[in-house]
This record gives C-alpha cells, structure tokens and sequence, in this order.
C-alpha cells in the first residue's frame, strides 16, 4: 500500500501508513488493527470509524472502502468523502 493519511472529518491527520508502518494519534489502534488485517483493510476501518474505537465497524462499509482503496493505488491521490489522502 502506498503511504497513506486517514483524517478526520475536521481534515486532521489521525493516522499515516509510511508503507512500513503506523504513526498518528490513531497509531495504536491501527497496530492493532494490523495484527490480523492487511493495511488497505486498516485503512478502511480507520475511514469508517474514524479512528474511534467506541465504533462498531460497519462490515459492507470496510469492504467498500478496501475495494475503493485498492483500486486507487496506481492513482497519485484519493480522496474518499473527505477523510482519505496520499501526501504528495
């Protein structure tokens, strides 16, 4: 996965994938995340819940998002809603 920011929707970076690992206020959550998911799927949970681990994932919404990112990584950029970039 190319690097990668989750922001919040006040456009705030909670999570940065470097393409070797997390870093970010949500970092931990990510490596969390990462012990049993790929990090396009990390980075579809972090969209969907925005970092916040009170929220109970949306299972359709995940898989959306992973498909939405990993149809983009021949792109430059993305922006999925407003809470997904790739620095440039």
């Amino acid at each position: 996965m190319k690097p990668t920011e989750i922001l919040d929707r006040d456009n705030a970076v909670i999570a940065e994938w470097d393409g070797d690992q997390w870093t970010g206020a949500c970092a931990d959550y990510a490596r969390e995340l990462s012990l049993n998911n790929p990090p396009l799927r990390v980075a579809a949970f972090l969209v969907e819940t925005g970092g916040d681990t009170d929220i109970d994932p949306n299972t359709a919404a995940v898989e959306y998002v992973e498909i939405i990112l990993a149809a983009a990584q021949g792109l430059d950029k993305i922006t999925v809603g407003t809470t997904v970039r790739r620095p440039e």
